[in-house]
């Protein structure tokens, strides 16, 4: 079962390659139910940031591909980074009743380091709010 989810983070990093699972489980992420389209060049999403509400800070917004049917076989396969450096992911600040457009490349030949793996990232370590 492959799928392709959007997901937005409150916390980062995470502390361990399952850490994205567990702040879903945890409810301090908000992700789209259903997949986006396989095998096309580009898409549009969207994404109801409830958990918390806003206003909030989310630290990290990425794209997985769920591998299989278990939750925690994903990759991660692109971040939303305002520089375009991978290994930075960008913080947005979002804001109750406003619309935000953001972009998050995909490249597949060029996949961002997987969480759980902070000696990667360049971006300093977040702390919650």
């Amino acid at each position: 079962m492959i799928a392709i989810h959007v997901a937005a983070f409150i916390h980062y990093p995470f502390t361990d390659s399952l850490g994205i699972i567990k702040e879903i489980l945890n409810g301090n992420a908000d992700f789209t139910i259903d997949s986006l389209p396989l095998y096309v060049d580009s898409s549009t999403f969207s994404l109801e940031l409830i958990n918390p509400p806003p206003p909030k800070l989310i630290k990290y917004i990425g794209v997985a591909r769920q591998l299989d049917s278990l939750i925690y076989h994903q990759q991660v396969v692109g971040v939303y980074t305002e520089s375009g450096d991978k290994t930075n992911p960008s913080s947005l600040m979002i804001r109750e009743g406003k619309t935000y457009n953001i972009r998050i490349e995909v490249d597949f030949k060029n996949l961002p380091p997987q969480p759980g793996n902070t000696a990667i990232f360049k971006g300093k370590k977040n702390e919650s709010k």
